[in-house]
C-alpha cells in the first residue's frame, strides 16, 4: 500500500454539471474558510465534466480534502471514497473501481438516499462534517440533491 501525504497544496474537483460549476462561488468559500489561492486551472474530463485544480498558497492538511471537496461542488462519491481511503490510509489517486478499495457497490443510480446511505456506511465523518456546516439532516439531503442534479 502507497501511503498517502499528510498535506497538499491542490485541491482537486470533479465537477459533472458544468453548469453549476461557479468560479467565484469557490474563491469565495475559500476565503470564508481562510484560504488564499494562488491559481486555478481547469481541465476537460472524458465525462463532459471537468477537472478543476486549486492551487493554495500553503499547504493544508489531507484530513480536509474530502469535505471542501463536496462543499466546493466536487462529485460527493467521489469525495466520499476519498475520506474512505484517508480512513483507511489508503493511497488517494486511485482509480474508484481498483480491487480492493471499496467492497460495497457505489450508488450507480445516485439517488439521494442510496448516496446517504453510502455515506453512512464508507464516510459518517464527512457526512457528519455537512450537517455541522449546513445545519441539520434535511439541508445536508437537499445539498446532496442538489450535488447529484
Amino acid at each position: 500500500m502507497i501511503p498517502y501525504e499528510e498535506i497538499t497544496d491542490v485541491i482537486k474537483l470533479d465537477i459533472d454539471n458544468v453548469g453549476k460549476y461557479s468560479e467565484e462561488k469557490v474563491k469565495e468559500l475559500l476565503r470564508k474558510y481562510g484560504y488564499e489561492i494562488d491559481g486555478i486551472q481547469v481541465k476537460p474530463s472524458k465525462s463532459l465534466g471537468m477537472h478543476v485544480f486549486i492551487h493554495l498558497k500553503q499547504p493544508i492538511s489531507i484530513d480536509l480534502i474530502p469535505f471542501l471537496e463536496a462543499m466546493l461542488g466536487s462529485d460527493i462519491i467521489r469525495s466520499c471514497l476519498i475520506q474512505w481511503r484517508i480512513n483507511h490510509n489508503a493511497y488517494l489517486d486511485i482509480f474508484f473501481n481498483s480491487v480492493g478499495v471499496i467492497n460495497s457497490r457505489i450508488p450507480m443510480k445516485k439517488s439521494v438516499n442510496d448516496v446517504v446511505k453510502f455515506m453512512r456506511c464508507r464516510c459518517p465523518e464527512l457526512l457528519e462534517k455537512l450537517e455541522f456546516e449546513l445545519g441539520d439532516s434535511q439541508k445536508v439531503y437537499e445539498f446532496i440533491s442538489d450535488a447529484l442534479n
